[in-house]
């Protein structure tokens, strides 16, 4: 296609916008599942552009929460932000964590928070983390059980 004709339709499209979106809406209505489809289709093809865009969006977010919590480890005062993770005070949060649908979305929660005021969160290494994580018996550990009731089942247990 030349260069023309590209720019030809991007002047078309931009003097039709809000027609072109009028009809969008309406044809996903009533196409809901060849939409879905297209969707798919184009996600495939774009998967690593969508993928890098998403990591971007949430890289993004963490550093605006590790800044926020002081770029730090509260304990031992270690700055490199590869080992830096955000901690729940009280522990739970592994339970706050899998109500979100993506870190991404845990994200954006933990940082409306904090701007809000919540002193829930600490940045800790993971050397410190876990070093918490033990001392106050939050460490959970994945045993195999052998009785009739758990038969080859696993069960997370205290330790």
């Amino acid at each position: 296609m030349n260069d023309y004709v590209k720019e030809k339709r991007k002047i078309y499209r931009e003097a039709h916008k809000e027609q072109r979106r009028e009809y969008n809406i309406k044809y996903k209505k009533r196409n809901p599942e060849r939409t879905k489809e297209l969707q798919k289709q184009t996600y495939e093809r774009h998967k690593e552009k969508y993928l890098k865009k998403a990591k971007e969006r949430r890289d993004k977010i963490r550093n605006e929460i590790l800044l926020l919590l002081g770029n730090k480890c509260c304990k031992c005062g270690f700055e490199d932000k590869r080992a830096l993770q955000i901690d729940h005070v009280n522990a739970g949060g592994l339970k706050n964590i899998v109500r979100f649908s993506s870190m991404q979305t845990y994200y954006k929660n933990v940082l409306e928070e904090i701007i809000n005021g919540s002193k829930e969160y600490q940045l800790l290494c993971a050397n410190c983390n876990w070093i918490k994580r033990y001392e106050n018996r939050e460490v959970r550990r994945r045993v195999k059980l052998k009785s009739k009731e758990f038969k080859g089942g696993v069960a997370n247990v205290n330790i």
